[in-house]
C-alpha cells in the first residue's frame, strides 16, 4: 500500500515517525493505533511481522533514519483519507510494477524484501 503526498508528491508506504523517549521507557511502535486514526485500518499486533530495516539518510546534511517495514498478515477496513492534508491517494501496487516517483528508500526497502533480506542502507557516505 502506498500513499501520494500533495507536497512532495511522491508516493510512499504508510509511516509513522517515533519521537526519542526516556531510556526508561519501552519503545512501542504504534502500528494498529495509527493506520486506524490516520487510515481506517484495524490490525492486531499478533498479525504483523516485521520484514525490513533500513538505514538512510534522505539527503546530504540530514540526520540517519531507520525505517522498519512491516508486513500485515490480515487486517480489517479499506483505506480511507482521514488526513488529506497528509495523503492524497491509497494504492496497492504489485511489488514488481511500482511507480517510477516512489520514495527511494522505500523503493530499496520492497526490493531486498522480495529478496528475503533483513536490512539495507541507503543514502550512506562513503
Amino acid at each position: 500500500m502506498t500513499t501520494e503526498t500533495d507536497t512532495v508528491e511522491t508516493w510512499n508506504v504508510h509511516d509513522t515517525h517515533q519521537r526519542r523517549r526516556k531510556q526508561s521507557k519501552l519503545h512501542r511502535i504504534p502500528l494498529g493505533d495509527d493506520l486506524a486514526f490516520e487510515a481506517g485500518l484495524h490490525i492486531e499486533r499478533h498479525n504483523v511481522e516485521l520484514v525490513h530495516v533500513v538505514h538512510h539518510i534522505d539527503k546530504a546534511g540530514d540526520r540517519p533514519r531507520m525505517g522498519l517495514f512491516f508486513r500485515a498478515r490480515a487486517w480489517s477496513g479499506e483505506p480511507e483519507l482521514r488526513e488529506p492534508e497528509k495523503c492524497t491517494q491509497w494504492a496497492f501496487w504489485d511489488p514488481n510494477a511500482l511507480p517510477d516517483d516512489l520514495v527511494p528508500y522505500t523503493r530499496v526497502a520492497i526490493g531486498k524484501i522480495q529478496n528475503g533480506e533483513l536490512y539495507s542502507e541507503t543514502g550512506r557516505p562513503a
